[in-house]
């Protein structure tokens, strides 16, 4: 019996150094094991923090030259519109002055016919006044029966020839004239007219240089403004 005891119980023997020694071992992988995953926790963050620091360093990079090429390209932009405007001004300002220059001849030559032209019209206006006056002048001698001299002799011709044709009037004839000739009538033909029994009436409403027998039966308008009335009504009958 107590050697089946002594069987069940025994143990190898082993030195309490190894023991102790198993255990350290044991503890030191343990912590050499949590050293080597904070370490590799640590490499993982700074890889991570690398590669983040390279990712900003990438997109710095990025838009720095994204900066660079549109600033290019703005500045391109602006240095060829500021180029445009300055050759497009240029070359309308050239274009003006090869035009002047083109045109001068032909300004010079219009100008010479201008100047002509000016001149043959202040002829033409000499010549047309003149032909004007002739055309007065012989209209004047029509209405008037002689030269246009305004001294009243005019109206003593009319006068004497109205006398002359006394039979035409009946009754008392009037013989109305412009106050102003007055003097010279009673002068010139006062006797003729009184003897004739015609009265002088002064008229403010007849024009100077004419007349107008007035009698019972009618009267005879020799006053200028008729005369000259018939006279245009003879030369232009369709434009009265």
């Amino acid at each position: 019996m107590s050697d089946k005891n002594t069987d069940t119980n025994w143990k190898p023997w082993v030195p309490k150094e190894l023991i102790d020694w198993e255990l350290k071992v044991k503890e030191d992988t343990g912590l050499d094991e949590k050293e080597d995953e904070n370490q590799e926790k640590e490499v993982v963050q700074q890889q991570k923090v690398l590669e983040q620091i390279n990712m900003l360093d990438d997109m710095k990079e990025k838009a720095q030259k994204l900066g660079h090429a549109e600033g290019f390209e703005a500045g391109k932009n602006q240095g060829y519109q500021e180029g445009y405007q300055a050759g497009l001004q240029s070359g309308i300002e050239e274009g003006i002055r090869q035009g002047i220059a083109k045109q001068e001849p032909f300004i010079n030559e219009w100008q010479g016919l201008l100047a002509e032209f000016r001149h043959s019209l202040n002829g033409l206006d000499s010549v047309i006044a003149s032909r004007l006056m002739q055309i007065a002048l012989t209209a004047a001698k029509e209405v008037l029966g002689q030269p246009a001299v305004c001294d009243g002799s005019a109206l003593l011709a009319q006068i004497t020839l109205m006398l002359q044709q006394e039979q035409m009037f009946a009754g008392d004839p009037q013989l109305r004239i412009n106050p102003k000739h007055i003097p010279l009538i009673e002068k010139e033909l006062g006797d003729s007219l009184t003897a004739h029994g015609w009265k002088v009436v002064a008229d403010n409403s007849i024009h100077v240089g004419g007349c107008r027998v007035v009698t019972n039966d009618g009267d005879l308008d020799s006053t200028i403004a008729t005369r000259w009335h018939e006279l245009c009504r003879l030369a232009a009958p369709e434009a009265l």
